[in-house]
């Protein structure tokens, strides 16, 4: 069979080119057309339709090299770019968890070049399906929302605040403001207006803060790629034939409140 050209054979470094990405044969892109259920495959120009192919070619991408590695270069695979790890995609299911996760860890590394002396988190806010829970976190165990006292989907939310949390620790030390600002762009946080802002509280010599509370976006920098994977119109067969019909628990928002002493 001919090679369609809706699909690429490979990534380009620069995940700031491909937004998000869906792993596809030719076989399936050309049965969809056909049936005229192709109309997913035009769903916008950030989604990338990556061919599968059972024996990829050298030189690969350090973007391909990662999904192999992580084994999950598999046909029917929807993913969305990490914009916090180089060349590294998320599968859709995790895809929330591990961004944030990513986000929080470069934030937290951010402020120890910043000189503070610990991070520690207050709250995580989350929404799952459209459905919200705030988590608060007085001491390492959260508290549990009495609205999802008795909800089925409370270990859902639990299991998120709790994986997402972070506490951390530093040695004392001055802000060392040119590693901090190279890291800063480097980390993909300068994306959000806030680690911009948080940056110039401390490189104001006269008036450093030496405590502040936050509230991060952990989603911001993915939240139109997710809207837009998420909506796609995949066929039904093509979703039973890679086993990817069981519904997904949407994470729509999620903000994390923070501490930082410094």
């Amino acid at each position: 069979m001919n090679k369609n050209p809706i699909l690429v054979d490979d990534l380009p470094d620069n995940i700031n080119d491909r937004h998000s990405i869906v792993i596809l044969t030719d076989d399936d892109v050309e049965k969809a057309i056909s049936n005229g259920e192709g109309k997913f495959l035009v769903t916008s120009n950030q989604t990338t339709f990556l061919r599968y192919n059972a024996n990829p070619v050298s030189p690969l991408s350090s973007s391909l090299k990662n999904l192999i590695c992580k084994n999950i270069y598999t046909p029917g695979n929807r993913l969305i770019a990490n914009p916090f790890i180089p060349s590294t995609y998320e599968l859709i299911d995790r895809v929330a968890e591990n961004v944030s996760l990513s986000k929080l860890t470069n934030f937290s590394n951010l402020c120890s070049l910043l000189g503070a002396k610990s991070v520690s988190t207050v709250s995580v806010q989350v929404a799952i399906d459209g459905h919200n829970a705030e988590f608060s976190f007085p001491g390492s165990v959260p508290q549990i929302p009495a609205e999802l006292a008795v909800s089925r989907k409370k270990e859902k939310y639990l299991k998120y605040a709790e994986l997402i949390k972070i506490e951390q620790r530093f040695s004392s030390s001055e802000a060392d403001l040119k590693k901090s600002e190279e890291y800063l762009y480097q980390s993909g946080l300068s994306n959000d207006p806030l680690m911009i802002n948080i940056f110039n509280i401390r490189k104001n010599k006269n008036n450093k803060a030496e405590s502040s509370n936050f509230e991060i976006n952990t989603l911001l920098e993915i939240k139109k790629d997710m809207d837009i994977v998420f909506e796609m119109k995949v066929p039904t067969w093509l979703s039973m034939k890679y086993n990817q019909e069981k519904e997904i628990n949407k994470i729509t928002q999620s903000s994390v409140k923070l501490e930082v002493v410094f």
